[in-house]
């Protein structure tokens, strides 16, 4: 029962933020700046959904090998990329994907929590990238003399707050005595979370090796919102999509929506008009990564259905 209460509370919320943008923006231009987007540029960033998807592979495939010892073939791993993707787009919750390559694991290894928490270890370590892309612009834009809105500062500084708080529990955990984790099942699968991030730290070329990797997609995938916005004939300078779209990134990967519907466009709406972007434009570009997605996630439920494979289960005992 609480599951799909959850489940109503993400729809509604995508729903509410839906009608909120079609009740304030002017529907039909939204369209029209839609139907006049470049198709080659919006074909290009298709392309480049893809490559993220072999680059993500490439980072989970990394971790798997060095820290819990999973070694599977590279483009079985790049299909349960992409059948993540569908399963992420299409079911009502954010973790469907990850529950496929999770399932996919635990055959090779018998071992539930190498499976899961290569996955885990797999999100942080682009987590932690994208924040510092953001942080990063945001000092070459002071450099630069760029004015950005003191809002937008503020949420990079909690974001800060929230990752600092986050290191320093985490070397807490460190050097916590084990039985204490040992007591309860959540507290035992934080504390090898804990060990495993730890672990990826003592390793420099693993780390080095992982953090190029997610630079590479994070830019690419920043650089595709670039490229949207110039397909509907948006000239916005790049940096601002290196301090918006990792805000935006972020936030919509918090479990409160139904695949980030409705709150990315409004994300999008609330950031860019900053910079006195009309919001019936940036809703266009919204809409057009979304799109790009779908089309991804389609791609993706094709080698599901093709694929002769076990059907993966949707949970894992922790």
């Amino acid at each position: 029962m609480k599951k799909y209460l959850k489940i109503l509370i993400k729809i509604l919320i995508s729903t509410a933020a839906i009608c909120y943008i079609l009740s304030k923006f002017n529907l039909s231009e939204i369209f029209n700046n839609l139907s006049q987007a470049d198709f080659w540029l919006f074909f290009l960033v298709i392309l480049s959904g893809i490559i993220n998807n072999f680059l993500c592979t490439w980072r989970w495939s990394l971790i798997n090998k060095k820290i819990y010892g999973i070694s599977m073939p590279y483009f079985k791993m790049v299909k349960l990329y992409f059948i993540g993707v569908f399963f992420n787009l299409f079911l009502p919750t954010s973790i469907g994907g990850d529950a496929v390559k999770a399932y996919h694991s635990y055959k090779e290894t018998q071992n539930n929590k190498k499976a899961v928490n290569s996955i885990i270890l797999d999100r942080v370590t682009g987590l932690l990238i994208l924040l510092f892309i953001g942080y990063f612009s945001l000092i070459i834009a002071a450099v630069l003399g760029i004015n950005i809105d003191s809002k937008i500062i503020k949420f990079l500084e909690i974001f800060l707050i929230v990752l600092c708080s986050g290191f320093i529990l985490a070397l807490i955990i460190r050097f916590s005595k084990k039985a204490f984790f040992e007591k309860n099942r959540f507290l035992n699968f934080i504390k090898n979370i804990d060990d495993d991030f730890f672990m990826l730290l003592s390793k420099p070329s693993l780390l080095l090796s992982t953090s190029a990797i997610s630079v590479l997609f994070q830019l690419l995938s920043i650089s595709n919102s670039y490229i949207l916005a110039q397909a509907i004939g948006l000239d916005i300078p790049f940096i601002y999509f290196l301090i918006f779209i990792p805000i935006i990134s972020i936030l919509i990967t918090l479990p409160i929506s139904f695949f980030g519907i409705g709150v990315r466009e409004t994300l999008y709406v609330l950031l860019f008009s900053t910079i006195g972007i009309m919001p019936e434009k940036i809703i266009a570009v919204s809409f057009l990564s979304f799109l790009v997605l779908v089309i991804i996630g389609i791609g993706g439920g094709i080698i599901y259905a093709t694929d002769k494979h076990d059907k993966p289960i949707t949970s894992l005992s922790l």
